[in-house]
């Protein structure tokens, strides 16, 4: 089983193979304007002083969240992906199997776990749902990004063998002790991601084509392309990812939201 992972995440994977959705190849450049917002966002709304960053792939949010003051951690199935990490933050990241192996870290190590784009790929989620509520702190704060069952891409990746609606997600992370954050939080975070990815957005190439067709409009074409596909693309019922925040809480406390 190890092995076939070892071969399915390997290097053709992450650099553009014909069963990953990374048909560029994951690279910085590109993950870059994906990740900043979510990085700066996280570092507004919560404030961790601890993250572990769990399917961390190259460890660019790792870098990214160690640049902002955050002691950061990243684990990963991929051999091939962990070896291309910059050179600073290798340490701070280790390969392992989590759908079984124990993680490295005591219980209560971090403040914030995130899971980007990595539910869909697993078989199971009991022992990683076990390791996530050993490992996050009392009223930690868990993200996850995974693309709806309708989402664009998310049947184009082979490995994507897990597509769930929003309601699956909230009743699995519940069972657990992880409730859904509708309060404040929530509100500051969606406010603050939003506004980091419009922020971000001018910078970002257009990487598909209706995209590349807006940028040949004019202002009203980057205005649209800028200020209203990041909320298509997250928040509206057209989104290509699901984004949700959890919050442990002690049993008994689950209305504390």
């Amino acid at each position: 089983m190890r092995e076939n992972k070892q071969n399915l995440f390997g290097k053709e994977y992450f650099e553009g193979g014909k069963n990953s959705n990374f048909k560029k190849g994951y690279n910085w450049d590109s993950a870059y304007f994906h990740l900043r917002p979510i990085a700066n966002s996280l570092n507004k709304t919560i404030k961790p002083r601890t993250a572990l960053d769990i399917g961390c792939a190259k460890g660019y949010l790792v870098y990214l969240l160690n640049s902002i003051g955050i002691n950061s951690y990243g684990v990963d199935v991929s051999n091939y992906a962990v070896s291309q990490a910059r050179a600073e933050i290798k340490e701070k990241l280790y390969v392992l199997d989590i759908e079984e192996d124990t993680f490295p870290f005591p219980e209560a190590r971090f403040d914030l776990i995130i899971l980007l784009e990595v539910l869909e790929h697993l078989n199971n989620f009991d022992h990683l749902l076990n390791e996530i509520t050993r490992l996050l702190s009392k009223d930690g704060y868990v993200v996850i990004s995974t693309p709806p069952p309708h989402g664009r891409g998310a049947k184009n990746d082979k490995t994507h063998i897990n597509l769930h609606p929003k309601k699956f997600w909230v009743e699995l992370f519940n069972r657990c002790g992880l409730i859904l954050v509708k309060d404040d939080v929530w509100r500051y975070f969606k406010k603050t991601f939003l506004e980091e990815l419009i922020k971000i957005m001018p910078e970002n190439p257009p990487s598909t084509k209706i995209s590349l067709i807006l940028t040949k409009m004019g202002w009203c074409g980057n205005f649209i392309r800028n200020n209203v596909f990041p909320y298509i693309d997250y928040f509206s019922p057209l989104r290509s990812g699901e984004i949700l925040l959890f919050r442990k809480i002690e049993r008994g406390n689950e209305s504390g939201n």
